[in-house]
C-alpha cells in the first residue's frame, strides 16, 4: 500500500514539475515585457513608502532622545564622579541621533549643503524630446535611486549612533560614512551626474 502511495506521490510530483518547467518560457517573457510597468508601478507606490518610512523614523527618533534623557539622568544620579563623565558619550549619543531622526529633513539638508553648496535638489531636466518613453523611464529610476539614498542616509545616521553607544564593530565609521555619502548622492543623484560630467568635460 505505501508503496503504492509513494508511485503517485512520484508521478503527481514529476507532472507538477513539468507543468512548472512548461511554463517557465512565458513566464519569463511576462517578466521581460512588464518590467516598465512593474518600475512604474514602484515609482507609484514611493510617496507612500516615504511617508511610511518618515513616521518610523519619526518614531523612532522621539524614542532613542527619551532613552537618551533617562540614560542622561542616571548618570547624574551616579555617586562617582569619574564614572559620570565617561558614561556622558551614550546619553548624548542617543539624545544627538533622537533630534536628527526627529529632524530628519532638516539633517538631509544641511548635508545636501555641505556636499553640493545647496539643499536644492536638481530635478531631471530629460534629453531629446520631451515627454518621451526615455525620458518617463530615466524620471522613474531616478526617483527609485533617491529612495535608496534616503534609506542609506538614514542607515548611516544608525551606524554613527552605534559609535556613539560603545555598540560598535570594527569598521562601523567606515560603514556610516559611506553610507552618508552615498545616501547623499543618491538623494541627489542629478546634479551629481552633471558635476561628474563638467568634470570629463562630457556635458556643457
Amino acid at each position: 500500500m505505501n508503496i503504492y502511495i509513494s508511485k503517485i506521490t512520484a508521478k503527481s510530483i514529476r507532472y507538477f514539475l513539468s507543468i512548472i518547467l512548461g511554463c517557465l518560457p512565458g513566464m519569463a517573457f511576462a517578466v521581460t515585457v512588464s518590467a516598465d510597468v512593474m518600475l512604474e508601478n514602484i515609482n507609484t507606490q514611493l510617496p507612500y513608502l516615504y511617508a511610511l518610512i518618515s513616521g518610523g523614523v519619526y518614531i523612532f527618533g522621539i524614542v532613542i532622545f527619551i532613552r537618551g534623557v533617562s540614560k542622561l539622568r542616571e548618570v547624574a544620579e551616579s555617586s562617582s564622579g569619574r564614572a559620570q563623565r565617561s558614561s556622558l558619550t551614550e546619553p548624548l549619543a542617543h539624545m544627538i541621533l533622537g533630534v536628527a531622526l526627529i529632524y530628519l529633513p532638516t539633517s538631509m539638508d544641511v548635508m545636501l549643503a555641505t556636499v553640493y553648496g545647496t539643499s536644492a535638489i536638481t530635478p531631471y531636466s530629460g534629453y531629446g524630446p520631451t515627454g518621451g518613453s526615455f525620458n518617463e523611464m530615466a524620471q522613474v529610476i531616478i526617483n527609485i535611486v533617491q529612495f535608496v539614498g534616503f534609506i542609506a542616509f538614514v542607515r548611516g545616521l544608525i551606524l554613527f549612533h552605534r559609535l556613539g553607544t560603545g555598540q560598535a564593530q570594527q569598521g562601523t565609521f567606515n560603514k556610516g560614512f559611506t553610507h552618508l555619502i552615498g545616501g547623499i548622492i543618491a538623494i541627489n543623484v542629478v546634479q551629481f551626474i552633471n558635476i561628474i560630467g563638467n568634470t570629463l568635460g562630457i556635458t556643457a
